[in-house]
């Protein structure tokens, strides 16, 4: 069995949180109050972004296409959740429905597509590795 590694990745060994976002309804003001945590990992020889959202974890296997992340298969938790975080949920399902262009500029990172767009700032070391 591989050891995940996270040197070298998108995210590097980073975990980033979510400050603000947008998308054609206008701002989102829950990626502030209740943010989105995203990590990167290298195992079984691809890449996985970890998306921690209120509801459920999902990690979305990804090929990195210099400042495109091309989704793959998609895995998530399976906790019912009820009220606006279900919804939550499935906007980020959303945003990793497409290719991302991602953009990291000293402590922030920038993921978006044609629909939506999440602003991170640095919050630490990845701890799950």
């Amino acid at each position: 069995m591989q050891v995940p590694v996270c040197a070298g990745g998108p995210l590097d060994c980073r975990m980033y949180r979510s400050v603000s976002g947008r998308d054609a309804t206008g701002e989102l003001s829950w990626l502030k109050t209740q943010p989105l945590e995203v990590s990167s990992v290298f195992v079984n020889r691809t890449w996985t972004i970890g998306v921690k959202t209120p509801c459920n974890y999902l990690g979305v296997e990804v090929q990195v296409q210099g400042d495109r992340m091309i989704p793959g298969r998609t895995i998530a938790t399976a906790m019912g959740c009820l009220g606006p975080e279900s919804g939550y949920e499935a906007w980020v399902t959303e945003l990793f429905s497409q290719p991302v262009i991602w953009r990291v500029d000293g402590r922030s990172l920038v993921l978006r597509n044609s629909h939506e767009a999440v602003e991170f700032e640095d919050a630490g070391p990845n701890a799950q590795l």
